[in-house]
């Protein structure tokens, strides 16, 4: 039994923009948030933003933007599993898309390119741990 039988992303923004800071070391420090919810009955959503900002704390050459959104059309998870489902494996599903995207766009731009590294979803965001 799939419990999924309909998955549809967008991406909502993608933005980059040049901080003119001279070279040097720079470490970058993403900051993920993430939203979820339902558009009707059947179809839940989850937003993934990504940012990376240059801050006097943490400078960084580049501000960088990107947020995407995943639709999923469900007709057999149980009630329980939606919330885990949305928070942890919709995020599974849409990381690799919003890594391929940041890598894109800032080699695009004549940076460096920034991999961001693969992440377990249940360390990205530990107060969903807390709250179980």
């Amino acid at each position: 039994m799939e419990p999924v039988v309909e998955m549809r992303f967008q991406t909502n923004e993608v933005s980059i923009k040049n901080n003119f800071l001279p070279e040097g070391n720079f470490t970058v420090n993403p900051k993920f948030t993430r939203k979820v919810g339902f558009v009707d009955r059947e179809t839940a959503f989850t937003e993934l933003l990504l940012e990376i900002i240059n801050t006097e704390e943490n400078p960084f050459p580049v501000d960088i933007r990107v947020s995407i959104t995943g639709f999923f059309k469900n007709n057999s998870l149980p009630p329980e599993q939606e919330d885990d489902f949305l928070k942890i494996n919709a995020v599974h599903i849409l990381f690799p898309y919003l890594r391929s995207i940041v890598s894109t766009i800032t080699t695009a731009s004549m940076f460096p390119p920034i991999i961001l590294p693969i992440i377990d979803v249940k360390t990205l965001f530990p107060d969903d741990q807390e709250k179980k």
